[in-house]
């Protein structure tokens, strides 16, 4: 594989424009995009970790550990007193399950955040 190719499967992973010939100024170029990509991806990375750290530190919220057979919705039914809420749970894990409908199951044994309502 080229060194060219590389670049040019590197663009798609990071959905950015991609070479369009093997000129050393426009590569140079094209790599400054996927330095630029990659310390922004970076970032929102750390952002979204330090996001999670709060929300593990924060008496709002609380662990939960999922059983067999049970829906975000049943959760919600069960755990918070208010079937709406499922749209809440699903949010806060959306992280590791974004697309997550209310009648769906997580896998048993996953520790969910869930607002704490105490």
């Amino acid at each position: 594989m080229s060194n060219f190719q590389i670049l040019r499967d590197i663009a798609c992973f990071l959905g950015i424009s991609g070479p369009e010939s093997d000129d050393d100024i426009y590569c140079l170029d094209f790599l400054h995009s996927i330095e630029r990509s990659i310390k922004r991806l970076f970032k929102e990375l750390q952002d979204a970790n330090k996001r999670i750290l709060e929300l593990e530190n924060s008496d709002a919220f609380t662990q939960y550990k999922t059983n067999p057979a049970e829906s975000i919705l049943g959760i919600a039914m069960r755990e918070l007193k208010d079937e709406k809420l499922w749209v809440e749970i699903s949010r806060l894990n959306s992280h590791e399950f974004p697309d997550m409908s209310p009648h769906d199951y997580y896998p048993v044994g996953t520790i969910l955040i869930i607002p704490n309502l105490k």
